[in-house]
Order: structure tokens, then C-alpha cells, then sequence
């Protein structure tokens, strides 16, 4: 019985859909290992975020702290002493140096408490003093009137505040009833300072402290009302305070709220207020809004991330996954194509590798979904260590926030990352370093480990410089290691269940060419392009296989003493049969240092050739490639300097990256696997050195190595 034709048409082309199938498999598993890859970035790019804002609260926190303790010295002043001066209170302020140490204060000034009989006594008083001018406004016949007798720095706005009553607007009377009933320091709501003008307009608050009379008991609220002769009080205007706290701030917008709702009319400040288009931080990738208490008050800070941040971003990992995936899927289906006479062999490797491939994806499937940050804060006075929520859940408890010890979060670290764990805590106990960074293992409640990543910083200290307070967080990490493991045995199965069968291929096309002048001219230039690709196969299987067992730490460097002019020479020497078939040459600038150098002869030749070879490439035909080195203090530097067309502008961001290569049509007939400067980068460094470039516009491009002396 003959066949349906549309089983004759399947077994034709079975050959063919293999392949495709296969390709579409692998591609499958690449896509799902990329989404994994990049979701761990996001996460991690998340934890930045929110320790960017929780650094930004502290400092605004503990600003406000400091400006009043500057007030309570303005307190001391006036008790030390019978009576303060105009003079005196200059003398004082003059003393704080508030444009270096205390930036962002608009004014620091002294209120009088002058009751309604003694109003034109108090005005008399100043005139006395030189100001004849002075009154107390806005005028009104009042009970007690709060003018503004002295306010330093003394010129430019301040001076509209010369005389004003504050307790004649309700706001800051309302301050000024809290702190002389309390005797604690108080801010205002939101308001517009006296000494605005229509320019540069910012909102404004105004902190106060009480002044007492010397001598007179402050033990209760009636007392302290008695005693009460003025206050002292600083004004701010708010983006010159979050100017003075926070510096310039371009990769986050930040916007503070007076009071628990972010709306339009509590807004303080908004760290895009002198930008065009304040909404460029509406499709923010992360948004944070949380409340801080500063003196008296609640404020709701919120924070959107900027292009600035998010350009920070490190989806290198993530991209490598993609990139290496789609070469492998690629190769894959090359090899396939290329040893169709080998059928039986290659379907057997094709089913092996499907099979790992839909392995790993299911691995990659019980990858983490949705590891958040646990929270921790740890009184180094009291030994008491809180915890939040999430840390229970990640070590299978109920969720609940709870209270522990040093001693007992140390019982469940791994005994093997317990010593690094401690040696980085005492670095950042003793102000060695800032912060500490350090991945781990935790022991979960139902026995097994749980990988942690975790970071913190000292909070607070002490005036001996003692560590009182560290707070930081910790991440589930476990699946990113896992996924380390994963792309560990991927690159294994590239360098044994690839390499194999290319090495074949390479061999099959060597033992055709030998008998290429028997084969007709058509199969002689297909045999020459399969050549070709199989090099460039070669290149790249190898390419991966060395960045990959570099940044493992798998490559052990022999540094030696090298003699700079004996190498050179030889890598000129070694070279120059590639510039010629380039139509180039290799010029060694003379005369070369006498010295020595501290490095690994091999590898060194190897980025020395790289470096050479790239120059070649990209010179015109007839140019020379120049190859000097000078002697710079305790390095030396090796440079090869092109006549070619130079970097491109847009590609000079990721030239060292893996897989990097100009966009443009004459990169393309270059060549190259995009990983020879990748390789070179991380030779260089693990050497001790440095590797750059210099590339003016239209002029070419040398690329140097800096190297220790001997």
C-alpha cells in the first residue's frame, strides 16, 4: 500500500525538522534561564533602591538632630549668661559656621516674649539699639506679642523678618505654646517664611526652644509658662536644607510630605522642582513611601528611581544567559546540519543534550519566586537583635516580627561561613569599612541550608566612636546560586559534549581539503567557507570556555619577571605574518626601557597578541601598527596605537563587555567572537594591571596595558 504523500513529505524532511525542533528547544530553555537570570537582577536591583531611601531617611534624621543641638547651644548661651546682646547672639552664631558645618539653616534668631502692656517699652528698646526703624508687625493690639529681636545672619531676606510677631499667625504660635509648655523642641506645619520673595520661592518651617528665665522653677507646665522670656528658633527653606543634607540628587526623585498624606498642598519638597519635566519620574521602574519622624513631626517621604539609577543596573548576567543560550542554540543546530552523514551520532548527541536541556529547565522552574528583603536591627547595648517578618518566613516559621540574639542567629549560620561572617562584622564594628557584604548559609527550620546574602552598616555610635546600633538586611539567595551551579555544568556540557564532535568536524573538513583539487569548484568554495566557520567555531568554544574559567578563578597565573624588550620583540616577531596578510605592519617604537616586569609570560603574550591582532584588522591597507612602551614611576606602560577609524562613540560603554562588537557593516567582515577584550580585561587585572584605551575622534585608537615594575 503506497504511503499518504503527507508521510512521504515528513520522512523527506525529517532531517530538517529535527533540527528545527531542536533549535526551538534549546531556545525554549535559554528564554526561561534569561527570565530567571533577569528576575534576580531585578531583585537585587530592588534591595539597592531601598538602601538608597532608608540612607537618605537616616540623613535627613540625623541633620535634624544636629541643627537642634545647634539651638539647645543657643539655650545654653542665654543661660550662661544674665542677659544676651545683639552682639553676643552674632558673636555666637559667627562661631557655628553654618555655611560649612551646618548647610541648609536660612536663619537662627531670638524671639522675645512680650506681653500686650509692654509692647511700646519692648519698641522703644530697640530704637535705643540703634534701629529706629523697628516695630513690631503686623500691627494689632494682642495679649502677647513673639517678635523676632535678633535673626543672623543679619542681611539680605532675613531682615523682612526684623520685628515679626510670630505668635500673631496661628502655626507658629502653635510651636511656640508646645515648647514652652513641653520645654522639648517643636517644628512647624508647612508654611511660607517672611523672608521669601517672588523669586526662587520654597516652602519653609521654623524649629523652637524654649528660654528661661535663670533662676525661676521649670518642674511643671504652669511654672514653665512663668518662666518663659523668649525662644530661640531656626528657619528653614527646604530645598536649600535637602540641598545642604543631601547634595545633588539625579538618581532618585524624593519628595516630602508635612503630615501622613502625600498630596499637592503638603508637599515640601520635591527634588525635581527646578527640572522642566518633574514627569520623567512617572513610569519609575521602583517607588518607596514610607513615613519619618523629624522632632515633633511626621513626614511621608516618598522616592521614585530615576534613568540615572536604573541605568546602574547590571543585566550583564542576565544577557550573558541570553547571549551564551542563543550561541549554543545556534551551534547546536549548525552541527546538526553539518554532519548530516553522521545521522545515527548526531541524533543520539541531540536527544542527550535535550534531555540535560529539559533537565535544567525543570531545575530553573523551582527557581525562587519572589525572594523579598528581611529586615534586621541589632542594639549593640542591650544585645537584642529584631527581626522582621519576612526573616521567619524564609526560615519556615510563622510569619511574625520577633526578638532574638547575636548568640542564637549565630547557632544557625553554617559552622564554614560562620569565621568570614564574624571577621566582616568586626571590619564594620571597628569602622574598618562602611558596610559589609557577605553571602551565607542559614539552617532552616526543617534542617537544610538556605543561602543568605547579607548586608548592614552601623547606624549609630558612639562619642568614643563605640558601635551602638547595625541594622541592615538579608536576601534569599539560594536560587541565584543555584543557578550559578546550573550555567557551571552548562559551560561543562559546551567544553565535552561540543567540543567533541567540532573536534571531528574540524578533522573531516582538514582530511577533505586535502583532496580538494579533485573536487569541482562549486564544492571547492563551499569546503573553504565551512573551513572558515569551523575556525571561527573553534574560537568561540574556546573563547567561552577561558572568560568562563577565568572569572571562575580557575586560571592559575606563573607571574615571573619579565624583560621588557626580549618580550616585545618576540610578540612583533610572532605577529607579523598577520599583519602582512592585512596589508599592514608591525612597527616597534625604539628606544624600549631596560626594565623589567612582574607578570605571566604567556598570558601576557596572549592580550599582547590579541591587542596587536585587533590593530591589524582595523588599520587601512599600507599603514603601520606602532607597539611602544614607556616607563612610568613603578609601571610600565605597553601601548598599540591603529590608524583605523577608531571606537565608535556609541560602543565605548561596553567595549570590554563579553560578546561586545561595534554595530557597523565593516566590524561584521572583522570577524571575532566579541570576547578577545573580555579575555584580556580580566588577564590584565588578575596580573595586577590595568588595560584602556584612547580613541580621537577620526584618528584611530591605541590601547594600552599598565603593568608593575619589578
Amino acid at each position: 500500500m503506497k504511503a499518504p504523500p503527507f508521510l512521504v513529505l515528513f520522512y523527506r524532511h525529517a532531517d530538517r525538522l529535527a533540527i528545527l525542533v531542536m533549535f526551538l528547544l534549546a531556545f525554549g530553555v535559554t528564554l526561561a534561564a534569561w527570565r530567571f537570570a533577569n528576575n534576580a537582577v531585578e531583585i537585587e536591583a530592588r534591595h539597592q533602591f531601598e538602601f538608597r531611601v532608608v540612607d537618605m531617611h537616616e540623613k535627613i534624621r540625623r541633620r535634624m538632630l544636629d541643627y537642634e543641638q545647634v539651638l539647645r547651644g543657643g539655650t545654653g548661651h542665654f543661660a550662661a549668661a544674665t542677659s544676651v546682646n545683639r552682639r553676643e547672639w552674632r558673636t555666637y552664631v559667627d562661631s557655628l559656621r553654618l555655611d560649612n558645618s551646618y548647610p541648609g539653616i536660612q536663619a537662627l534668631g531670638y524671639v522675645e516674649r512680650v506681653s500686650g502692656n509692654a509692647r511700646q517699652a519692648q519698641i522703644a528698646r530697640v530704637w535705643a539699639e540703634g534701629f529706629p526703624e523697628y516695630t513690631i508687625w503686623p500691627e494689632g493690639d494682642r495679649a502677647e506679642y513673639a517678635p523676632v529681636v535678633y535673626v543672623e545672619p543679619f542681611n539680605g531676606r532675613n531682615l523682612q523678618s526684623f520685628g515679626w510677631d510670630m505668635a500673631s499667625e496661628p502655626k507658629r504660635r502653635g510651636a511656640l505654646e508646645r515648647v514652652r509648655d513641653t520645654g522639648a523642641a517643636s517644628l512647624t506645619p508647612k508654611l511660607r517664611l517672611v523672608q521669601e520673595t517672588d523669586t526662587d520661592v520654597q516652602a519653609g518651617f521654623l524649629m523652637f526652644l524654649p528660654v528661661y528665665r535663670r533662676g525661676m522653677a521649670i518642674d511643671d507646665v504652669s511654672q514653665r509658662r512663668l518662666a518663659t522670656q523668649g525662644y530661640v528658633y531656626a528657619a528653614f527653606r527646604v530645598n536649600n536644607l535637602m540641598r545642604g543634607v543631601l547634595g545633588v540628587v539625579t538618581d532618585v526623585r524624593l519628595q516630602i510630605f508635612d503630615g501622613s498624606k502625600a498630596t499637592d498642598a503638603n508637599l515640601l519638597y520635591d527634588s525635581l522642582h527646578n527640572v522642566d519635566h518633574p514627569a520623567q519620574a512617572a513610569d519609575s521602574v521602583y517607588t518607596a513611601e514610607s513615613p519619618i519622624s523629624v522632632i515633633d513631626r511626621e513626614w511621608t517621604v516618598r522616592a521614585s528611581s530615576l534613568p540615572a539609577f536604573e541605568a546602574t543596573i547590571d543585566r550583564s548576567r542576565s544577557n550573558l544567559t541570553l547571549a551564551v543560550g542563543l550561541v549554543i542554540s545556534l551551534m547546536l543546530t549548525t552541527f546538526v546540519g553539518t554532519l548530516l552523514t553522521q545521522r545515527a551520532r548526531v541524533m543520539r548527541m541531540a536527544r542527550r543534550m535535550t534531555t540535560e536541556l529539559r533537565e535544567s529547565g525543570e531545575v530553573l522552574g523551582l527557581a525562587l519566586d519572589g525572594s523579598n528583603l528581611a529586615l534586621f536591627d541589632c542594639n549593640l547595648q542591650t544585645g537584642v537583635v529584631h527581626l522582621s517578618e519576612r526573616w521567619s518566613v524564609l526560615l519556615g516559621h510563622p510569619a511574625q516580627a520577633t526578638d532574638t540574639t547575636p548568640r542564637a542567629l549565630a547557632a544557625l549560620v553554617h559552622p564554614d561561613d560562620l569565621p568570614h561572617l564574624k571577621r566582616a562584622l568586626i571590619d564594620v564594628l571597628r569602622g574598618n569599612t562602611v558596610f559589609y557584604d557577605v553571602e551565607h548559609r542559614v539552617r532552616h527550620r526543617e534542617g537544610y541550608w538556605v543561602w543568605m546574602r547579607s548586608r548592614a552598616r552601623v547606624v549609630e555610635r558612639g562619642s568614643d566612636g563605640r558601635a551602638l546600633r547595625l541594622t541592615g538586611t538579608n536576601s534569599d539567595i539560594t536560587e541565584r546560586m543555584q543557578i550559578q551551579r546550573m550555567k557551571d555544568e552548562f559551560i561543562a556540557t559546551v567544553n565535552h559534549e561540543l567540543r567533541t564532535p567540532l573536534t571531528a568536524l574540524v578533522g573531516a573538513l582538514a582530511l577533505l581539503k586535502e583532496e580538494s583539487g579533485t573536487l569541482p569548484p562549486a564544492a571547492e568554495t563551499f569546503l573553504e567557507m565551512a573551513n572558515k566557520n569551523a575556525d571561527r567555531l573553534v574560537a568561540l568554544v574556546n573563547d567561552i570556555l577561558e572568560i568562563e574559567k577565568i572569572e571562575a578563578g580557575m586560571v592559575e597565573l606563573n607571574s615571573t619577571q619579565v624583560a621588557l624588550t626580549p618580550f616585545l620583540e618576540e610578540a612583533v616577531a610572532l605577529n607579523q605574518g598577520y599583519a602582512e596578510h592585512h596589508g599592514t605592519r608591525y612597527q616597534l617604537a625604539l628606544p624600549l626601557p631596560d626594565i623589567e616586569i612582574k607578570a605571566d609570560r604567556g598570558r601576557l603574550l596572549q592580550v599582547v597578541t590579541n591587542l596587536l591582532s585587533n590593530a591589524a584588522k582595523y588599520s587601512p591597507p599600507g599603514e603601520a601598527v606602532s607597539l611602544r612602551a614607556e616607563h612610568l614611576g613603578d609601571r610600565v606602560k605597553i601601548s598599540v596605537t591603529d590608524r583605523g577609524p577608531g571606537v565608535p562613540e556609541e560602543f565605548r560603554s561596553r567595549i570590554f563587555r563579553k560578546f561586545a562588537q561595534a554595530d557597523t557593516p565593516d566590524s561584521a567582515k572583522k570577524g571575532g567572537t566579541g570576547l578577545g577584550l573580555a579575555i584580556s580585561k580580566a588577564l590584565v587585572e588578575a596580573m595586577n594591571g590595568e588595560i584602556g584605551y584612547t580613541s580621537p575622534p577620526g584618528a584611530g585608537a591605541t590601547f594600552y596595558i599598565l603593568l608593575p615594575v619589578v
